[in-house]
């Protein structure tokens, strides 16, 4: 399992946790995880599985981020949105829903 770096704008950096050619991972992973620098005055949103990866990118990068957001396909399937899951910033607040455009980003899949 790693954490990618797929896509960055001017509004947000998108990180994608990839499973690898086997598509397996263990909570032991997470010991290894490599966590690739991202800009602080700017929202994270985080896509992949499993749930437990999700949080442990948030939880690393929350003192640096102005808001984070986790991307699920299904919330809007006309248009790729993420969900906002914590923020300091006032314009995002928690459960507010955000087309990836808006964000300056393409979807992560």
């Amino acid at each position: 399992m790693e954490i990618v770096l797929k896509q960055k704008s001017s509004n947000a950096t998108l990180l994608k946790i990839d499973l690898g050619e086997d598509g397996v991972a263990t909570p032991s992973d997470l010991s290894t995880l490599v966590f690739p620098p991202v800009e602080g005055h700017k929202g994270l949103i985080v896509s992949g599985f499993p749930q437990y990866a999700v949080m442990a990118v948030g939880c690393h990068y929350k003192n640096n981020c102005k808001w984070i957001a986790v991307f699920d396909p299904k919330i809007n399937p006309k248009s790729p949105s993420v969900v906002v899951v914590w923020s300091l910033d006032s314009d995002y607040r928690n459960g507010d829903v955000i087309p990836l455009e808006s964000c300056g980003l393409n979807s992560p899949v």
